[in-house]
């Protein structure tokens, strides 16, 4: 054999075992991401399909692989393809847009599935969280465009070696009963669509979501994000309003009988005296009268208005009983009556 026989041929087994090899690599993100670079849009279909029904990418991963499906196929006129990758990017990223530079081709299919889902208005993303409700543990999954195939939580009492799981249908709620004597349950949850891949993800295990289990006679708590405001702060600031404005009315009253006072002083015989006018006579006792007039008014109105608004920090109090919007209350109108606020009833 030449030297020259003997190199072709290892020239040759180099590349047949490059070719098998890559031919052997995994589909993956990085894969699509080159194709889509290189502007080989089949590739970019086939690896981005390929990797998608793979299975086990995160969140991220899983909406752009679903980009890249949606731009490659409709570059490639295949519109069912686009329509409906381009259904699951606008269910996971409602507020992103494609970029305004690609063809209008590649653009329409995406405009179209996007007008269709909002077509009822705006579309909320898809997200889900445990709840609780009486003894049981539920999942509330938001789902609005339909994408989701599954749920798995993992669960356990806040700090419990223990570690529960359940594996859940989208028209499944039920997780399971509430740990007995736990406080708080730490979880972590995964929406997932047909290859389960990761389309929702709400805590970890090493960095898990805390529910709170306060015992409580209502029905479903929110998300745990989503604390009821305590109405005793509240209730405290109305009290103290209200103690100040009656308060600085009760020093109204006084400035009241101070200015009562002078003003009978002042048309008394006393600043009638012949030789001087009343002016005169009864100069400092006509400004006690002014200055107690001005401080009884000014005490009034300053009362008036903290009556007032311990009214409305009151009536602005959140409810007490979490579910309920709005607690029952008087039909009134706030206003300012000479000794304070007053509430003005309508039937």
């Amino acid at each position: 054999m030449t030297p020259h026989l003997a190199s072709a041929l290892a020239v040759g087994l180099v590349l047949a075992l490059t070719s098998v090899a890559r031919a052997e690599e995994p589909p993956t993100l990085a894969r699509a991401e080159a194709a889509y670079v290189a502007v080989d849009f089949e590739s970019t279909v086939s690896l981005a399909h390929d990797a998608l029904v793979a299975g086990g990418n995160e969140p991220s991963s899983t909406l752009r692989l679903y980009t890249l499906l949606g731009i490659a196929a409709a570059a490639l006129g295949d519109e069912a393809t686009a329509r409906d990758a381009f259904r699951h990017v606008v269910a996971l990223d409602p507020q992103g847009h494609l970029d305004k530079t690609l063809s209008p081709k590649i653009r329409s299919p995406y405009l179209d599935v996007r007008g269709e889902v909002t077509a009822h208005g705006e579309i909320r993303p898809l997200q889900a969280y445990l709840t609780r409700q009486a003894q049981s543990l539920l999942v509330d999954l938001d789902d609005p465009v339909g994408i989701a195939h599954a749920v798995e939580v993992s669960y356990r009492a806040a700090h419990a070696p223990e570690l529960l799981t359940a594996q859940l249908t989208p028209g499944e709620a039920s997780v399971g009963p509430v740990p007995a004597g736990a406080k708080q349950v730490e979880y972590a949850l995964v929406v997932r669509d047909a290859h389960r891949n990761e389309l929702y993800r709400r805590g970890k295990p090493e960095r898990p979501e805390v529910l709170s289990l306060t015992p409580r006679d209502y029905g479903i708590e929110g998300p745990p994000s989503a604390v009821a405001p305590s109405p005793t702060g509240y209730y405290v600031a109305s009290a103290l309003l209200a103690a100040a404005g009656v308060g600085a009315a009760g020093v109204g009253a006084y400035f009241t009988v101070q200015r009562e006072q002078a003003a009978h002083e002042w048309n008394s015989s006393s600043c009638e005296q012949p030789g001087a006018s009343r002016a005169d006579q009864c100069a400092s006792v006509d400004e006690r009268r002014a200055q107690a007039e001005h401080l009884a008014v000014g005490f009034y109105v300053g009362g008036g208005a903290l009556l007032a608004g311990s009214l409305v920090t009151f009536l602005l109090a959140p409810s007490s009983t979490p579910g309920t919007s709005q607690r029952a209350r008087l039909p009134c109108t706030p206003g300012v009556a000479p000794l304070g606020a007053a509430c003005t009833l309508s039937f």
